[in-house]
């Protein structure tokens, strides 16, 4: 037992709580089970390490399963914030794009046209030439930033 590291204190939650619901109905059938089987071999004598190591082992899953940090942190630490930045931009230069290739195509969709004019008040567009040339801009905007995007996955 003094081999043992010390096992860090958690802090109670739902998840701690649950846990220990749970370990504490498995460790009283273990100890039924246990007595049942001292009174057929008529085994008085009981050792502290017997009933320790269990409890030892059922605090260390608890606190590694409590401690393991989740998949998702794991992703989301790798990734700075700035890459994030420039993905979201590309997504949006990517949506407004689809959206008046969608206008070209002619579409009557009520929720489209209110997309096409909010995109076309943020970039002050009157005319079909104008139109043109935004889509130009954007293409060239989006390949510009997908390009630093691949550029720094590189590093």
């Amino acid at each position: 037992m003094s081999e043992r590291e010390k096992l860090p204190k958690l802090k109670t939650n739902s998840k701690l709580i649950k846990l220990q619901e749970e370990l504490n109905g498995v460790i009283e059938e273990l100890l039924e089970e246990s007595e049942v089987n001292k009174t057929d071999t008529n085994k008085t004598d009981t050792n502290k390490t017997d009933t320790n190591n269990p409890l030892h082992a059922a605090a260390t899953v608890v606190t590694q399963t409590l401690n393991d940090p989740s998949e998702r942190n794991k992703s989301r630490s790798n990734v700075k914030f700035w890459k994030i930045g420039i993905q979201k931009q590309i997504s949006s230069w990517r949506k407004e794009l689809s959206v008046i290739a969608e206008n070209g195509a002619g579409a009557d969709n009520g929720k489209l046209n209110r997309k096409k004019r909010k995109i076309f008040q943020k970039y002050r567009v009157t005319n079909a030439r104008e139109v043109a040339q935004l889509t130009e801009t954007l293409k060239q905007k989006l390949q510009a930033k997908a390009q630093r995007s691949r550029r720094y996955k590189k590093m």
